[in-house]
C-alpha cells in the first residue's frame, strides 16, 4: 500500500472524527491521535467506532399476522357509507 493511499485513509478518518456527534471534544482528539500514530490500525478503529448505530429489526409474518409483540391483530374500519349522502 503507497503512502499516498495511507494518508488519504487518514485524512478521511480524521474528517469522519471531527464532523461526528458522537463524541466529547477530548475524545476527538484522542481518535485523531491514534488515527496518525498508528495510520491503518487507528483508521479501521475509527471507520468501527464512528459509525452510527444501527436500528433494531424485525419481520411480521403476515400470514399470522405476528410480531415481535405478539398478535397485532385487524381492525375493521368503521362503514360510514350513507353518511352525508355517498
Amino acid at each position: 500500500m503507497s503512502i499516498v493511499t495511507i494518508v488519504v485513509i487518514d485524512l478521511w478518518a480524521t474528517a469522519t472524527v471531527v464532523r461526528s456527534d458522537m463524541f466529547a471534544p477530548l475524545q476527538k482528539l484522542m481518535q485523531i491521535v491514534l488515527v496518525w500514530l498508528v495510520p491503518l490500525l487507528g483508521a479501521y478503529l475509527v471507520f468501527g467506532i464512528a459509525r452510527p448505530p444501527e436500528t433494531e429489526k424485525f419481520e411480521i409474518d403476515l400470514a399470522t399476522r405476528t410480531g415481535p409483540e405478539g398478535d397485532i391483530g385487524i381492525q375493521s374500519l368503521p362503514d360510514h357509507s350513507g353518511v352525508d349522502g355517498h
